[in-house]
């Protein structure tokens, strides 16, 4: 229940791994580890539903902070950069600005998926990782190398490029 780019390791063959599973749960046991009310995780990466008591935590909040996550790999920024005091109160109240408005040139079908993972509401994300990762595969995201201005912005380029890969499995 922690995804963040902090917590992805990518290997030399562009594998990514998952670290860090101190906030997670096991899908098949009843006695979870996180429990509704419960506000555990990084804050700018956590779904509506971890802030709100009595609320079901499920895979679609990992969904959500996937969707966070490679938001912030393809834009340079995340959904919402407000102060502590605010961020709570953005991230269930307000629309993220679709990535395309920092990365002009990124395809609708691509604001379309990651909105939609990033979806206040559980019900309208995607239903699994899974799901999320058909998706993307089949978009118009393409493999181009990125210009300079967008190595700039992003850090490592195409390094970030094939971590969204990997990390999706598109």
């Amino acid at each position: 229940r922690d995804l963040k780019p902090a917590n992805l390791f990518l290997e030399e063959d562009g594998t990514a791994k998952l670290l860090d599973f101190g906030v997670s749960t096991v899908e098949a046991r009843d006695d979870r580890l996180t429990h509704p009310g419960d506000v555990l995780g990084t804050p700018a990466y956590l779904a509506p539903e971890q802030l709100t008591p009595h609320v079901r935590i499920d895979g679609r909040t990992d969904v959500y902070g996937m969707g966070v996550t490679l938001y912030e790999m393809i834009t340079g920024r995340l959904p919402f950069e407000e102060s502590a005091a605010l961020l709570f109160e953005s991230i269930l109240f307000d629309p993220p600005v679709p990535p395309s408005v920092y990365r002009p040139g990124l395809g609708a079908d691509i604001d379309a998926i990651l909105l939609r993972a990033m979806s206040k509401s559980p019900e309208r994300r995607f239903e699994t990782m899974k799901t999320f990762s058909d998706a993307l595969e089949a978009s118009t995201f393409t493999e181009e190398r990125p210009r300079k201005s967008d190595i700039r912005a992003l850090g490592a380029g195409e390094r970030e490029r094939r971590r969204v890969r990997a990390a999706t499995g598109a």
